[in-house]
């Protein structure tokens, strides 16, 4: 923040008001697609886990239990 003797009362032009509201609504949107595509890339991780689990499962099953 400013010391009270740093302020200044100047008025903001209407399109550089505009521009700041935009900047802030894509800077909103940039964060919801950040948080989205990292609860992509965590569901992800977790299928993939639980498949390769999967295969390890079934072929330890192989190798111990060949003729079931």
């Amino acid at each position: 923040m400013l010391a009270p003797e740093e302020e200044n009362e100047s008025e903001v032009r209407r399109e550089d008001q505009e521009n700041i509201n935009k900047f802030a609504r894509l800077n909103a949107k940039l964060h919801e697609v950040r948080d989205e595509r990292d609860a992509l890339q965590v569901c992800t991780i977790l299928v993939l886990s639980q498949q390769l689990l999967y295969i390890l499962y079934c072929d330890a099953r192989k190798i111990l239990l060949p003729n079931v």
